[in-house]
């Protein structure tokens, strides 16, 4: 996933279910339900799931890529 710099998309959780996440670029912000917001850099290894996130935010000029590694339905 790419998120332009500056922009913010919707946290949809089950896109994330059980993947490990990379920034393989840039920075993201987390945004929590409650208001919180937590900032990750390039290679942070992230795990998304049950954390009550909204939004995915780029505070950076550059764009931010994610890389999601995750276990496909035929591996059980």
């Amino acid at each position: 996933m790419t998120i332009p710099a500056q922009a913010t998309v919707p946290f949809v959780e089950d896109d994330w279910v059980g993947a490990l996440v990379l920034i393989q670029q840039g920075t993201v912000d987390l945004c929590c339900s409650r208001g919180g917001r937590r900032r990750f850099v390039k290679g942070a290894v992230l795990f998304l799931n049950g954390l009550g996130l909204t939004e995915l935010h780029n505070p950076g000029v550059e764009d931010v890529v994610l890389v999601a590694l995750s276990r496909g339905a035929a591996d059980g």
